[in-house]
């Protein structure tokens, strides 16, 4: 009954019908985070988690209008969530 309650609560703050699962390549995070540098933007680490050891990785991407964008780590504190808690949530979805 709790946990049900907390995946209610954690839905409501998670945009989960917006948010998707995206694999990428191992030095993906690391491309991201020079080209954030490169367009003046403060380092902000994507959402992702080992998918195949020394192969690819899930992370995750949000849609906001008609782009789509990493989930950062400051997005996971807006959303009062963990990246286990939105692993669960999308890939359930």
């Amino acid at each position: 009954m709790i946990a049900g309650l907390a995946a209610v609560a954690l839905a409501g703050t998670i945009p989960a019908d917006r948010v998707r699962p995206a694999l990428v390549s191992m030095d993906t995070p690391d491309r991201y985070s020079v080209w954030r540098a490169q367009h003046g933007l403060p380092p902000d680490e994507p959402v992702c988690e080992m998918a195949w050891s020394s192969t690819a990785l899930l992370c995750f991407r949000v849609w906001e209008g008609d782009q789509r964008r990493f989930v950062h780590a400051s997005d996971l504190a807006a959303w009062g969530a963990t990246a286990g808690e939105l692993h669960d949530l999308v890939t359930k979805a």
